[in-house]
């Protein structure tokens, strides 16, 4: 539903960049073989800007996503939003199991990886009109929004494999797209 919404009139937009058509497709059936577990209050939007280390303790900040959730959920998107590096990755699973055991229980790296693909598709397709409307208000510097670009670049990127596509789109494709109108309907003429 999330893709639908955004479809039209970022479509043309979505096309240019190689989303496909049900860019959510890998997961279809892969949200029944959740292991249920305990749900509880979640974040679910942890990442370095919105938490405050001082003197030992944290603090997180904007609350304004949390919802009832399963905690899994709430730890991938921590971990694709921080992109650590794999012992990073490693280190952050092995303290977060000394930490909270009840909350990574039964084949919870089964459901970890599905909500990482969930991310990384969510990313690339909420990013890609994100990023468009941010260029398109010509507020930004060149240099943010070269940022944008390679940004979007690296999700296309990662969710090309998803996708069962060998390859993606280039920085240079993605800037050509992300600066091309999309609000307007395509006009064509007679023939075409």
């Amino acid at each position: 539903m999330l893709f639908r919404w955004h479809a039209w009139p970022a479509g043309a937009l979505y096309h240019k960049l190689g989303v496909p058509a049900d860019p959510f497709e890998p997961l279809h059936g892969t949200w029944k073989a959740l292991q249920p577990k305990p749900f509880r209050m979640i974040h679910t939007d942890l990442h370095r800007k919105s938490m405050i280390i001082r003197n030992g303790r944290t603090v997180f900040l904007d609350w304004e996503l949390a919802l009832y959730g399963d905690p899994v959920c709430d730890g991938a998107i921590h971990l694709h939003k921080m992109g650590y590096w794999p012992e990073e990755h490693r280190q952050f699973l092995t303290a977060w199991a000394a930490a909270e055991p009840e909350a990574l229980c039964g084949n919870w790296e089964h459901d970890l990886e599905v909500y990482l693909v969930h991310e990384k598709i969510k990313s690339a397709v909420l990013d890609t009109v994100r990023y468009a409307k941010v260029i398109a208000e010509g507020t930004r510097t060149a240099d943010h929004e070269q940022r944008l670009v390679h940004s979007l670049t690296d999700k296309l990127a990662a969710a090309a494999p998803l996708w069962g596509q060998k390859t993606s789109v280039d920085a240079a494709q993605v800037d050509a797209a992300l600066r091309t109108r999309h609000d307007q309907p395509e006009c064509r003429t007679a023939g075409t």
